[in-house]
């Protein structure tokens, strides 16, 4: 029978008071250059499925962060994980973390496994980290297919807000279609306005989309201080080969607030909650 529920024990490594040091990430232009690769496993003790990382300093101030994972000896790493976050605040003396909201799989026994960090900013290489996993786990809500995202290793998306109330913007193309199926599994947003809003997704051609809205989400664009703002799709949403995506996003206060930075995880092919 299905279930989402587990009884494997989710792990930390390294043990704290231990961690990992990020390294820096393009110093000067041009920016989203990724890091070199930093090893959190030379062997897998097990099958693993990460499912988030903490902080114990703000990696990046105000700006995109992509996390990825890739298996293989040191020159020869293999990208299976790619998990993008909108970082807002800047005050380095606060604990971070970040939970992805599918365990991401894939990640074999006795195998070398490293880590790392893409943004459009400076590195801020004091930063520390540990990762959450499970070994072995035993759950539907998992995933053994590659996590990627949208925008990849570029600026995000920046939406300005119709000043009207609950006024749409235009609709904004995520893609125009992709060869493989995938599934949305969260948005990230990094507002500097606090407000009701919300977000439309819809798939069709150019001019069409309203007569294709696959979901509708409300949230809060809060201003204040929070390390990620993340929309969370619980139960995910399949777009199918070659079907364009678009989004758009309204509000409830009649104010020009600053545009939205706002980014979309996803993970290729729909291999979880079977």
């Amino acid at each position: 029978m299905s279930t989402r529920h587990t009884t494997n024990r989710m792990k930390v490594f390294p043990i704290p008071p231990t961690n990992l040091g990020m390294l820096p990430i393009s110093p000067s232009p041009p920016y989203w250059t990724p890091s070199e690769w930093i090893e959190i496993f030379a062997h897998t003790p097990a099958k693993l499925y990460v499912t988030g990382l903490s902080f114990d300093f703000i990696p990046r101030s105000f700006a995109s962060l992509e996390i990825e994972f890739g298996i293989g000896a040191v020159g020869q790493e293999v990208s299976i994980h790619v998990y993008r976050a909108e970082l807002l605040y800047d005050v380095n003396s606060q604990n971070h973390w970040i939970w992805f909201e599918v365990p991401l799989g894939n990640i074999p026994a006795d195998k070398r496994l490293a880590v790392r960090f893409c943004s459009e900013h400076i590195s801020a290489p004091t930063a520390r980290f540990n990762i959450m996993y499970y070994e072995n786990l035993i759950s539907d809500h998992k995933s053994v297919a590659p996590a990627s995202c949208f925008p990849f290793r570029n600026y995000s998306f920046y939406v300005p807000w119709n000043p009207g109330i609950w006024v749409n913007t235009d609709w904004v193309e995520i893609t125009p279609g992709e060869e493989k199926e995938f599934t949305f599994t969260s948005i990230h947003t990094s507002p500097n306005y606090s407000l009701a809003a919300e977000i439309d997704l819809a798939i069709g051609t150019a001019g069409q989309e309203q007569d294709h809205i696959i979901l509708t989400k409300r949230f809060w664009s809060s201003g204040g201080g929070n390390f990620t703002h993340v929309i969370t799709l619980s139960a995910g949403y399949p777009i199918y080969p070659l079907n364009r995506v678009s989004f758009r996003i309204r509000k409830n206060l009649e104010i020009i607030a600053s545009p939205l930075r706002v980014s979309f995880n996803i993970i290729r092919n729909t291999t979880f909650l079977s």
